[in-house]
């Protein structure tokens, strides 16, 4: 799994995805859960603009789904 960090044990298992940071610069990471993590530091506010982003894409998405719904509907 290249760019995954695994922490594994006999009482929990624990994937994150290295998204940006591997090994310089700002570590960013998304969890099992799906919960995006910047650390450590934030430079240039990071955090607000992948959560911006997130957004975008969120909408974009419920966007995409309405027309695929009204087409269905059709």
């Amino acid at each position: 799994m290249p760019n995954t960090l695994v922490i594994d044990s006999s009482k929990y298992a624990i994937y994150v995805k290295v998204l940006q940071g591997q090994g310089d610069g700002t570590l960013v990471t998304i969890d099992s859960q799906g919960h995006i993590h910047v650390g450590p530091g934030d430079p240039a506010g990071l955090r607000e603009k992948l959560q911006a982003a997130v957004k975008q894409i969120e909408a974009g998405a419920e966007a995409f789904n309405t027309a695929m719904a009204g087409r269905r509907a059709a």
